[in-house]
């Protein structure tokens, strides 16, 4: 079963949480210190592009899709015509793009510290949805009849 990175737990909240400052952690899972060591040491290059990375999943409802390639755009413009670079940069944009626990967790994480999508508000939205859909199909309803 593939790993699902669509933000689905939540409806599309596009509030962001109120005084929530997102912390860039350069190139690498904060979970993973050894991993954040490495990832720093070989793509030291990246490490501006790494940090917008960061702040873009924290960007509340961003798709992680469009961070991922604003990801890659911004190492292949650092890398120039550098092929070595420009083979760091694919390999580290396949690693955050492939679906995988460790790439959907961040995304995730990211956007629940980021976005202000209290269960109440779900709660509301969904009311108001069917609300909005109901009175729409009597709406509908009566003009046919009319």
């Amino acid at each position: 079963m593939g790993v699902d990175c669509i933000w689905s737990s939540l409806p599309k909240c596009k509030t962001a949480r109120q005084n929530y400052r997102p912390t860039p952690n350069g190139c690498g899972p904060q979970s993973q210190m050894v991993v954040s060591i490495i990832s720093n040491v070989v793509a030291r290059e990246f490490i501006h592009c790494c940090n917008q990375h960061d702040l873009c999943y924290s960007s509340c409802g961003v798709p992680k899709a469009t961070c991922d390639h604003q990801f890659r755009e911004c190492m292949l413009n650092t890398c120039h015509l550098d092929i070595v670079c420009r083979m760091k940069a694919f390999s580290m944009f396949t690693a955050v793009s492939r679906p995988s626990p460790l790439s959907c967790q961040a995304y995730i994480v990211a956007q629940h510290s980021g976005c202000d999508c209290t269960w109440q508000k779900i709660e509301e939205q969904v009311a108001k949805r069917k609300t909005m859909k109901e009175n729409g199909w009597k709406l509908e309803k009566l003009i046919i009849h009319e």
